[in-house]
């Protein structure tokens, strides 16, 4: 469920969703996300998420504040920064992260390539950092998108 709302400046976005896995169990997840188009080609998000996960029985939080960057019609760019808190066994943040991620739409306008090295400063590594390096193919089908 998606619900959008105008706030001034801000575009708001609350969405809620539930999943069962095989093997993990069942999933709750609210988002509330504030963008705010700060020229043609920057966009700024700030997004909340609660997440309940049933084989853990536990909460987590997540703050993420991003710059997305658009470069052409085919590439952007985005800047991320954010902190991770679960309720295990109190409420406490465990993890912070930075990460860049270059987008690029590699095929018509239903195939995307996406890579994004990130650095996590974790509280069981002492908060020492730990890269890596995601690498994300999306393909996109349906009418619109031929």
């Amino acid at each position: 469920a998606i619900r959008y709302g105008q706030l001034g400046q801000w575009l708001s976005r609350f969405s809620a969703g539930a999943a069962e896995y095989v093997d993990d169990g069942t999933e709750f997840q609210t988002r509330l996300d504030f963008d705010r188009k700060l020229s043609e080609d920057w966009l700024f998000r700030s997004a909340s998420r609660v997440r309940w996960l049933d084989r853990k029985d536990r909460i987590d939080a997540t703050q993420t504040l991003t710059l997305f960057h658009r470069l052409s019609a085919r590439a952007g760019l985005s800047y991320d920064v954010g902190l991770r808190a679960d309720d295990d066994p109190d409420w406490q943040l465990d993890s912070y992260f930075a990460q860049v991620r270059v987008r690029y739409r590699a095929y018509n306008k239903w195939l995307f390539i996406e890579a994004a090295p990130q650095l996590v400063f974790r509280e069981d590594d002492d908060y020492d950092p730990t890269p890596r390096f995601g690498l994300r193919v999306d393909a996109v089908f349906g009418a619109p998108y031929r």
